[in-house]
């Protein structure tokens, strides 16, 4: 079957598929080899602050301020050169502390030549800060927490995330150094702690 049989064939269209990156819970681009957009989707033009045909066209050092496009170009020139997949977290101060997880990807042609640099990402700050307190009290302050001061804390952690991400229920489970045991069961619904007494 040659290869207009069997586009013939498909059930849907780019529009679809630009439907698709449109509700997707990620900023998605794809730039090329020269590093301008050719497509962007709503959520990452809002996250630029400008209208998606505002950047169609445009480098990132037209749109973005100056230290954020430093990791953009050196990340771009590794996909780029080495024809290979990225993913990495970015570290973006402006107002306040924004920590991004992001991926790209080079879209190659038939002869395996980069044609394009994809990528999706998404910020992820709230979840960097959660991690590190849940790391600090749990490396750092495990031991010399009292029981009852260290079911404060972690029930404060929670209810802290739970305020943030709107959520129906959240619960933590601890388990020995082995993860034989259940040592310790906490959830956000009505405070609930218990101990494992086995």
């Amino acid at each position: 079957m040659d290869k207009k049989s069997k586009d013939d064939q498909r059930l849907y269209t780019i529009e679809d598929l630009e439907c698709i990156l449109e509700h997707i819970p990620y900023e998605v681009w794809i730039k090329d080899k020269e590093g301008k957009h050719v497509y962007i989707n709503k959520r990452g033009a809002n996250k630029i602050g400008l209208d998606k045909e505002d950047i169609i066209g445009k480098s990132d050092k037209e749109i973005r301020p100056k230290e954020f496009c430093c990791k953009c170009d050196e990340t771009d020139k590794i996909v780029l050169e080495e024809k290979r997949e990225l993913f990495y977290e970015h570290e973006y101060y402006s107002d306040k502390d924004e920590f991004y997880r992001v991926y790209k990807f080079p879209i190659k042609d038939k002869d395996e030549n980069v044609k394009f640099i994809s990528g999706f990402s998404n910020e992820y700050s709230y979840g960097k800060k959660i991690n590190e307190e849940l790391e600090n009290l749990f490396v750092s302050n495990m031991e010399e927490l009292e029981d009852i001061e260290c079911t404060q804390a972690i029930s404060r952690i929670l209810k802290n995330l739970d305020s943030m991400i709107k959520c129906t229920s959240i619960n933590l489970f601890l388990v020995d150094k082995n993860g034989d045991n259940l040592k310790n069961y906490l959830s956000n619904e009505n405070d609930i702690f218990c101990e494992n007494t086995q």
